[in-house]
């Protein structure tokens, strides 16, 4: 599945790239303060009739098509064709594609690509994550002041009071923070020990499904603004994301 899933996701590499620096303009999307363009919407094609023809049977979630029917076999593939799409548009070098795989309530696999960096992160429930074929995990860091913590509301659907308590108490505590455009990459660079956590409110399930199974395959903890497990069914994510030791510290010094 692995090998299918990676050809899959770097075909949509490419229709990306080929598109990239010559998109200049968006659509809205239903999701209010989310856009959509050209090379969004033929990638997501281009995915959602790959695994069609891989899986058939499978039932297939998308960013530009949220509503899905069961699947009699219980799978579903979660599909982000584009995260980043405004630094896309902007011709910002930062964005990706996610693919995750839910078995029943568990997500049980996930793969993302950043075609500019050439970067392959994935993971198997109980096998472990891996960057381009490496084995990858958190880091160690335990104390809090002077850990890099991309936080990345979404401006329309966070609670605003909440992101700004956040915010404050990160600024408190000498985090740097910084909000990269997408979610993919601090979630990924998260696993494989380069940021320290990444915390994000009122996203949606595309959005962080591939890098949630990553990280945890990858020795973090990411629970919900709440400490709980997080889950793809919820309608909107907020994820917060970190080695198990850092996590219990921005639970408790950040977020509650």
């Amino acid at each position: 599945m692995k090998a299918t899933i990676e050809k899959i996701i770097r075909g949509g590499g490419e229709i990306l790239l080929r598109h990239f620096g010559k998109t200049t303009s968006g659509d809205d999307k239903q999701w209010k303060g989310d856009t959509e363009s050209d090379a969004d919407r033929e990638t997501e094609r281009y995915l959602v009739t790959a695994l069609q023809r891989a899986f058939p049977g499978d039932a297939i979630l998308t960013e530009e098509h949220p509503t899905f029917t069961e699947s009699k076999n219980g799978r579903l593939w979660i599909v982000d064709s584009l995260d980043g799409s405004r630094n896309f548009i902007k011709h910002i070098p930062f964005f990706g594609i996610s693919i995750a795989l839910a078995e029943g309530d568990r997500v049980t696999f996930g793969m993302v690509y950043l075609p500019l960096q050439q970067e392959l992160f994935w993971a198997v429930k109980g096998s472990g994550a891996f960057l381009n074929g490496e084995k990858i995990t958190v880091n160690r860091e335990e104390q809090i002041e002077n850990t890099v913590v991309p936080f990345m509301p979404h401006y329309y659907h966070a609670d605003r009071k909440h992101v700004l308590h956040i915010s404050e108490q990160m600024i408190k505590n000498g985090i740097w923070q910084f909000n990269p455009g997408f979610i993919v990459v601090p979630l990924c660079y998260t696993a494989c020990g380069r940021f320290d956590g990444a915390i994000t409110l009122g996203v949606s399930v595309w959005d962080v499904a591939g890098g949630n199974i990553i990280v945890e395959e990858a020795g973090g903890t990411v629970t919900d603004s709440g400490g709980k497990t997080w889950s793809w069914r919820s309608d909107l994510q907020d994820i917060i994301a970190a080695n198990p030791i850092l996590h219990e510290k921005i639970m408790q010094k950040i977020i509650r």
